[in-house]
């Protein structure tokens, strides 16, 4: 099995997709509460409207980028991974330098001689250094910012 392969699995696949819906259920969640909230504050619909309106327009916007990230990323690190990366909290750059380190930390040269004479075991040091590094920054916020919040 090779490196594109284990990177475009059907389980793969169907993780990212299952944690995708996870997220969208998550989302749809606390609409419902919002909405429901901004009724019993007595906020007409048409403002409700509105509001919900402008922020699928920015929300839908930034997803350019997103996509034009997946077709960059796609060749290097198949469509699963990246796809799920860059839904959730990542970036373009982001997620290319931590390919390349972690690629050059299990000894290759670059992300291409990796993709050339790189072997399948190596792929899960690759994915859980896109991921561990990232979340450091959403741990902090967690931990550090109740704090910050309280001070002003």
């Amino acid at each position: 099995m090779g490196i594109m392969d284990v990177l475009s699995s059907k389980l793969l696949y169907i993780l990212v997709i299952w944690g995708l819906l996870f997220i969208f259920s998550i989302c749809v969640f606390f609409f419902r509460r919002a909405v429901k909230r901004a009724k019993e504050l007595g906020i007409e619909n048409d403002k409700i409207k509105s509001v919900v309106r402008s922020s699928l327009i920015f929300s839908i916007v930034p997803s350019i980028s997103i996509i034009i990230g997946l077709i960059t990323l796609s060749p290097i690190l198949g469509v699963p991974w990246p796809w799920f990366k860059l839904s959730v909290v990542g970036s373009l750059p982001y997620e290319l330098m931590a390919a390349d380190l972690a690629v050059k930390g299990a000894g290759y040269e670059s992300l291409d001689n990796f993709l050339k004479a790189g072997t399948p075991d190596v792929i899960g040091e690759i994915l859980f250094v896109m991921s561990i590094a990232i979340m450091g920054g959403m741990v902090f916020n967690i931990l550090a910012l109740k704090n910050a919040h309280k001070c002003c």
